[in-house]
Formats: C-alpha cells, sequence, structure tokens
C-alpha cells in the first residue's frame, strides 16, 4: 500500500476528471492499492459513482463516453495536467463536509520512506525517519 502515490499523485488525477465531468458521471477505477478504502471514508457520495475493477477485467461503456486520464508520461495522448491538479484535489477536499468525531483530535499523514514500505532506491535514513516522527509527535503533542 503506498499511500505516497495515491495521495500525490492518483487523488489529484481523479479530483481534476471529476472537474471535467458532470455529477452524475461514473467512474472506473482498478480495486488495487489503498484507494478504494481513502475514498470509501473521504467521500463516501463519490465512492457510490465508481465501478471497481480488478485488474485484467475487461469494461464495456455503452451509450455513454469514456474519459481517460493518462500518466504523466503519455500526456501527449490526453488532455489532464501533466502536474497541477493538486488544485483539483484541493477544491474537493474543502468542498467535503468537516468530519464528526473528536473536534480536538488532529491526523497527521507521513509517509515513511525506509524498508520495507520503500525498497526502489529512494529510501530514508532510518535514524532520520525516526526523528521525523519524533518531532511531528512532540510538535502534535505540543498544540493538541
Amino acid at each position: 500500500n503506498f499511500y505516497g502515490h495515491v495521495i500525490d499523485y492518483h487523488l489529484s488525477q481523479i479530483a481534476f476528471l471529476r472537474y471535467m465531468v458532470t455529477d452524475s458521471t461514473g467512474f472506473l477505477l482498478l480495486d488495487v492499492g489503498p484507494l478504494k478504502n481513502i475514498l470509501l471514508h473521504l467521500d463516501p457520495e463519490f465512492f457510490s459513482r465508481v465501478t471497481w475493477l480488478k485488474p485484467g477485467t475487461i469494461a464495456r461503456v455503452n451509450n455513454g463516453k469514456l474519459v481517460l486520464a493518462f500518466h504523466p508520461t503519455s500526456s501527449r495522448f490526453g488532455n489532464h495536467p501533466k502536474y497541477g491538479a493538486n488544485r483539483h484535489l484541493q477544491k474537493w477536499l474543502k468542498s467535503l463536509p468537516p468530519r464528526t468525531g473528536t473536534p480536538n483530535r488532529r491526523t497527521v499523514v507521513f509517509y515513511s520512506r525506509v524498508p520495507p514500505q520503500a525498497n526502489h532506491g529512494r529510501i530514508m535514513d532510518n535514524n532520520h525517519n525516526q526523528e521525523i516522527m519524533s518531532l511531528i509527535q512532540r510538535i502534535m503533542d505540543r498544540h493538541h
């Protein structure tokens, strides 16, 4: 589960596509990784518009238009922002009602870059990683 890629790239691309279509448009998304769970908790109304496909599944769109997003390296084939879709994600997140629960509870998402979470060359020093998490915890304790 690579939350960093989902939060940093996939959600912003989905937000961009939401911006391009009407509120009645359905979405076909791959049922892999943490995206399904994130969308379920983030925006249950949007989640209900998604049909989740297992990898290798063939889908057919009848009586409709298929809009695709391409990976930035293939942007010459599509019309989506190579970078900068985060403004659409920010607009989407601001439009959602606040979550209910403990009003003083704060959540910080920190994407650890140490094994086993990261093993593809962009690895952070383990001690540095621990220092960052300790700093985040101290600041949260101070402001909670």
